[in-house]
């Protein structure tokens, strides 16, 4: 099983540095970082097909066989945007997709939607209006937030990102065949718990939304609750689609 790991807004493989001990040793653990991490000297990307087009490129082979993809908040966005490009190309799905601290995104109205969702950050916001919204996730070195030259290296990246991932607008949605599970730290800031329920329309195999102790980065100090139940689960969606090959193999 390979488990493609997808980071947060202004993030990168960092944050799941040790995750491959949490894992099946025989599993292969990928955190593929966008364009503009770590000084990697590229231009970090302004559209979601843009960022999907690139890791297709760049995980190329990789995504056939038995695979599954997890995305935390940004990346949680991503995962699905791959799972729906796959799909639309006829190429091998996921056998499991599991999205953390992200609102499904269904193409509702702006009235329609929870007040912590209404307002995608501008492109002109100022900076101090970013660095609240940063704050108030957590997840970023204080020190970051302070320091004016650590910041003005991160800023793009980060105001880049949510930029991103809070305007993108997916296609109507039509449940997948994927399953899906969802998680979510019970005391967020900024991703109420029950909104990540919403993701249960998205499939036929919601395989359930799952609390955890923390904020938006429940995750940061101990993955290992969250690992065991994302291995739990991905080995309930083998099953199923098991089941389903079986069902649709032709009987003598």
């Amino acid at each position: 099983m390979r488990l493609f790991v997808f980071h947060h807004a202004g993030g990168s493989q960092l944050m799941f540095r040790g995750w491959a001990a949490h894992f099946p040793g025989d599993w292969e653990i990928h955190v593929p970082n966008a364009p503009g991490r770590l000084m990697d000297g590229r231009v970090p990307l302004e559209r979601m097909d843009d960022l999907v087009d690139h890791f297709l490129t760049e995980l190329g082979t990789e995504l056939t066989g038995r695979f599954a993809l997890f995305g935390h908040s940004m990346g949680a966005a991503v995962g699905y945007a791959l799972t729906l490009r796959l799909l639309e190309e006829g190429r091998t799905p996921p056998v499991w997709l599991g999205v953390s601290a992200r609102t499904a995104p269904l193409p509702t109205t702006v009235d329609e939607q929870p007040a912590t969702e209404r307002a995608a950050l501008p492109e002109s916001a100022s900076d101090e209006v970013l660095r609240r919204r940063v704050a108030t996730m957590g997840g970023t070195p204080q020190g970051i937030l302070d320091d004016p030259d650590l910041w003005a290296r991160f800023e793009p990246t980060i105001r880049g990102d949510l930029h991103l991932t809070e305007s993108w607008r997916p296609p109507a949605p039509v449940p997948l065949a994927v399953p899906i599970s969802a998680f979510a730290g019970a005391d967020d800031p900024v991703v109420p718990v029950e909104s990540l329920a919403r993701w249960s329309a998205l499939t036929r195999h919601f395989l359930g939304l799952n609390r955890f102790d923390g904020d938006h980065f429940y995750f940061q100090d101990d993955p290992g609750p969250l690992a065991r139940r994302i291995h739990a689960d991905i080995r309930r969606a083998t099953a199923l689609r098991a089941t389903a090959t079986a069902s649709a193999a032709p009987h003598a």
